[in-house]
């Protein structure tokens, strides 16, 4: 939400917080005072038209794609095409074309697209990288630093815009906290360290050893008596009788 003035004649000016590459721009009134009225002006760089091509009744040779630029054009080496004048790119000698006028190679801007980056910028890349403009239009870009932590269980994200949300990771995933990424349900605990978190305090399954017993069959002995019949042997706490 941007804010407005106070009054009816004193304008107030709004930035974006980083770069907005659009066509259009819609403007939506949240809370006026009394009667609602609106007056904006968007500030910014426009991008130049494209040239068209006349079409032409000679046809052109396929080894003639691009004609060569005059011996007295040297654009800057980062300088797009779309962006070389060859009417306006005529520099004294030791300066290069950098698209608005002649600079020393030294000077010559960084690009992003068609943007141009004068040396000493710092800029965010379309990648959310903080990148720094040299010398002869040598980017350097670093990493953006980290998004804090979030609440537990949800995945800090950077979103398009270089910003940083929260929010949980896809189904069937779970969070490595230490390094910030989702990985499988399946692949947690499963004996394979696929982030520092993985594979602690995971489950341990309890071996049980089954013991059997195998009963000890006891024969008994039988002895003649003076009868001439069997007898009857007993069983006692000493053995056989």
């Amino acid at each position: 939400v941007f804010l407005a003035n106070f009054d009816s004649d004193t304008p107030h000016t709004n930035h974006f917080e980083h770069i907005v590459q659009t066509r259009l721009i819609r403007l939506v009134p949240v809370k006026w005072h009394h009667n609602i009225s609106l007056r904006a002006e968007v500030l910014g760089c426009y991008l130049p038209y494209s040239k068209i091509p006349l079409p032409t009744t000679t046809p052109e040779t396929p080894t003639e794609k691009t004609s060569p630029l005059p011996p007295t054009c040297l654009p800057c080496p980062t300088l797009p095409r779309e962006l070389l004048d060859e009417d306006q790119c005529d520099c004294p000698e030791g300066e290069r074309w950098d698209g608005e006028g002649c600079t020393s190679l030294a000077r010559c801007p960084c690009f992003v697209g068609l943007i141009p980056y004068a040396v000493g910028t710092t800029f965010l890349s379309e990648d959310c990288h903080e990148c720094q403009c040299n010398l002869r239009g040598v980017v350097k870009c670093d990493e953006k630093p980290f998004c804090g932590k979030c609440d537990q269980g949800l995945q800090s994200v950077m979103t398009p815009s270089c910003g940083c949300t929260c929010k949980p990771c896809p189904a069937e995933t779970l969070l490595c906290v230490t390094s910030n990424i989702c990985i499988n349900a399946s692949s947690w605990c499963d004996g394979v360290e696929d982030c520092p978190d993985d594979e602690r305090n995971c489950p341990t399954t309890s071996s049980v050893t089954l013991s059997t017993h195998i009963p000890t069959t006891h024969t008994a002995g039988v002895t003649p008596s003076s009868s001439g019949l069997p007898s009857r042997s007993t069983f006692s706490s000493g053995g056989v009788t």
